[in-house]
């Protein structure tokens, strides 16, 4: 996330708004002799790569950052004899580097602790590396401690203690509260998506993204933000780029309440939404595409409630690039749950028709009699990882896309293919 503007407890014990990490941050943090606090750790030097004490001793530190809201841990940085930054003390950093420190974040933490991710700083001999441990929705985190003993730490202000049964009781029932937290605020969404897109009077798809913890950017992200993640879509599409529900071109994106609306018409109608917590929504008209009587061996024409299996595909594959795009181009760390499913508004049965290939690109509509209605469709899910590559958007859009399609009695998917 280099050169992006972050929030860290540095920015806040000097009184600055979110910006860059940078060398300046760190050099008023060691002049203003900044202490150590519950989210905010010293360190003179990276772990040893051969001591499995060192490994060890990480583990505790990350398990008791994720235990306790999250965190920064900054190596590179010496200290006084009162926890307060004293001096920087550079170290040696590569891509080795960060491969090693998140294997031990996953490997020696129990449940792992994902998501750490780092803010390098280059400076003279070397760097200061800030890590960034979130906060997790699997705590208690439990550490390897003496001859393969599990302790939970925990940050009781800039000291590291480790939980009592009472206290590791009480993480595991917030734990749970947080999943039903996580659940409802999905359904809300979802919900209130669902309801917007009612006002069509057509079949629509509606789909949400929620992470399971918000972005580090804060309550509110800029416009040009919000363009880079919707002009990042096409790039992450599974179907070809032109097998869209999303014909993004020079509409204008607006805001509303913490988030960037994307608002477009011809030939469908769809909203796509970015939130400021890195949750994103999407709905589009599926019906009515076309009302030409020459189309109508490829199109349901004066049918508003049917739409075309290989529409279904392009809009959960549109969604699925959106809700990446959203959360990677915010720098969210967690798990990311998505929802799905074909709406209508009312008591209509909501029809999906199949098709079969005759070319190359080349489609006709099946008979009416092989569809099978659906009064309600039921809401489908799947989660991703935040840096969720090709082939993981492949599997999430294929799990979602047939869910679907699967209850209208449609085998197969005919646009979301496997990325060579």
């Amino acid at each position: 996330m280099i050169g992006v503007d972050i929030l860290t407890p540095l920015h806040r014990a000097l009184g600055r708004e979110a910006a860059p990490l940078d060398l300046s941050i760190l050099r008023e943090a060691i002049d203003s002799s900044i202490a150590e606090a519950a989210d905010l750790d010293w360190k003179k030097e990276l772990p040893h790569a051969k001591s499995d004490d060192a490994g060890d001793e990480f583990a505790k530190d990350v398990a008791a950052m994720a235990n306790s809201g999250g965190g920064w841990i900054v190596y590179g940085v010496g200290e006084d004899g009162h926890s307060r930054a004293s001096d920087i003390c550079p170290v040696r950093w590569d891509s080795s580097e960060s491969k090693r420190l998140r294997a031990l974040a996953y490997g020696r933490v129990y449940p792992p602790a994902v998501g750490v991710d780092f803010e390098v700083v280059e400076v003279e001999g070397g760097a200061v590396v800030a890590m960034r441990v979130p906060d997790s929705a699997e705590a208690p985190h439990f550490a390897r401690y003496r001859q393969n003993a599990l302790r939970a730490p925990q940050r009781n202000g800039p000291e590291t203690v480790f939980m009592s049964e009472r206290e590791i009781e009480r993480a595991y029932a917030a734990r749970f509260a947080r999943r039903r937290a996580w659940h409802d605020d999905m359904q809300d969404l979802f919900g209130a998506t669902a309801r917007a897109s009612a006002r069509s009077r057509l079949i629509c798809g509606v789909l949400v993204a929620r992470p399971a913890e918000p972005s580090p950017r804060g309550v509110r992200i800029d416009k040009s933000l919000a363009q880079t993640i919707f002009s990042a879509i096409s790039g992450r599409k599974i179907c070809a780029p032109q097998l869209t529900t999303i014909h993004h071109g020079n509409e204008p994106v607006r805001p509303g309440l913490r988030s960037w609306v994307l608002r477009l018409a011809s030939p469908q109608g769809a909203r796509a939404v970015v939130h400021a917590d890195g949750s994103a929504s999407l709905s589009v008209d599926l019906g009515g595409w076309s009302e030409e009587s020459e189309t109508s061996h490829v199109w349901p024409v004066g049918q508003p409630f049917h739409t075309i299996a290989r529409a279904v595909e392009w809009f959960v594959d549109d969604g699925v690039a959106l809700a990446s795009a959203t959360v990677e181009t915010l720098g969210v760390n967690s798990p990311v749950r998505v929802m799905a499913s074909i709406v209508g508004p009312g008591e209509e049965a909501l029809v999906i028709r199949d098709e079969h290939a005759l070319f190359r690109d080349e489609w006709r509509l099946a008979d009416e009699s092989q569809s099978r209605p659906v009064t309600e469709f039921e809401a489908v899910a799947a989660s991703m990882t935040a840096q969720a590559d090709q082939a993981e958007r492949y599997d999430v859009a294929r799990e979602l896309a047939l869910d679907l399609l699967n209850q209208a009695g449609i085998e197969g998917l005919k646009s979301i293919r496997a990325p060579r």
